[in-house]
């Protein structure tokens, strides 16, 4: 996604930019409209694909996670259908054994077939909520004015979300394309990007322009990134970072991750009070 974003701004991107003041409605739209326009070419080449083409013993368009997944036609047999015509063409031209065996929804849906989050038809919708941060930063680089980043931010943020909540109309499982993180489905990538562009409003106004907030606790934890992350991926099956459930939800799930977090987020703060400084 970075190859092809960055490719598109070598490309199109250019080499001085107009911040004079004066007809800048649109001037972030005018400095990167090449580049998106590649982007939804891939977007909708991705779509096409996921909406149209079945894979065996798939319905057409399906973009569940196999297994035990009800869709809302009925039953179907489901087993041999995680990620639909995604999943179908990792494991056709990568080969199940190259692919990602584990997965959170493995323990919900308890499919049979292995399903890789970064897969190749994921990056073509992917690369949306890249050239979104692009964006973002486009819009820094053409606009010198601190008001007129933020409301920008904002108008994106507002977009974005609404499009996405759209195409899954606005719920957790529905809609003609339904969220989808392991699929990089593109009301997804929306509702990412949208989100994304909203905390950067708001910590835009908050740490750079009123400079009330540092960034702390979270600046804690990222003075020992490396460790902090090694440590939870040793013992992400241990007590009390991990707690057994035999058939979890996905509410579940969340609040036993979500403890871990604060859990290593607490570890992050004792290392700095204690001056300990773990890295490379």
């Amino acid at each position: 996604m970075y190859l092809i974003v960055g490719a598109l701004e070598c490309a199109f991107m250019r080499t001085s930019q107009n911040i004079t003041p004066g007809r800048s409605l649109f001037r972030d739209i005018a400095a990167g409209w090449q580049q998106w326009l590649a982007t939804i070419l891939l977007v909708a080449i991705q779509v096409c694909i996921t909406l149209t083409v079945s894979a065996p013993g798939c319905p057409r368009g399906y973009v569940g996670p196999g297994g035990l997944h009800r869709t809302a036609l009925g039953d179907f047999s489901l087993v041999n259908c995680t990620g639909g015509i995604a999943g179908y063409i990792d494991r056709l031209i990568l080969g199940s054994s190259h692919l990602y065996k584990g997965g959170s929804f493995r323990k919900i849906y308890m499919p049979l077939q292995p399903h890789d989050p970064e897969g190749l038809l994921g990056i073509l919708s992917g690369v949306l909520v890249v050239q979104a941060g692009a964006h973002a930063s486009r819009i820094m680089l053409v606009y010198n004015h601190a008001r007129a980043r933020i409301m920008r931010w904002v108008f994106w943020s507002i977009v974005f979300s609404v499009v996405g909540g759209a195409l899954c109309e606005f719920s957790k499982n529905g809609g003609p394309i339904p969220i989808n993180k392991n699929l990089w489905s593109v009301s997804y990538c929306l509702v990412t990007a949208g989100i994304a562009f909203f905390i950067q409003a708001v910590l835009y106004f908050l740490v750079d322009l009123k400079t009330k907030w540092g960034g702390r606790p979270l600046y804690y934890a990222g003075q020992n990134a490396l460790f902090l992350y090694i440590g939870s991926e040793l013992l992400k099956r241990h007590f009390p970072l991990y707690w057994h459930v035999p058939t979890p939800t996905h509410s579940q799930l969340l609040a036993t991750h979500a403890t871990a977090m604060l859990i290593w987020l607490a570890v992050g703060v004792a290392l700095h009070r204690k001056r300990i400084f773990i890295t490379l």
